[in-house]
């Protein structure tokens, strides 16, 4: 299945145009991109670490989740 992102500008107004995964973002353009660091009450950050097989394989790094809806989820899920 192909993924598209919106396209923003600057200011974060939708563009009405929405650009494929991993194809270049026209200079000037945007895409929103969140991030959410789960963190323990010692003040320490969930860290994962990628499958060998994926891009960046090995890295540790924060949990990332990029669907809002999947990060709402992740979120309920941890409380």
């Amino acid at each position: 299945m192909t993924e598209y992102f919106d396209l923003y500008t600057a200011d974060r107004r939708r563009l009405g145009r929405k650009i494929q995964r991993g194809a270049p973002i026209p200079h000037g353009e945007y895409h929103i991109v969140v991030q959410i660091m789960t963190v323990n009450s010692r003040g320490e950050i969930l860290l994962t670490q990628r499958v060998p097989q994926k891009t960046s394989g090995g890295r540790r790094a924060p949990k990332a989740q990029r669907r809002p809806v999947g990060m709402q989820r992740r979120l309920r899920d941890k409380r």
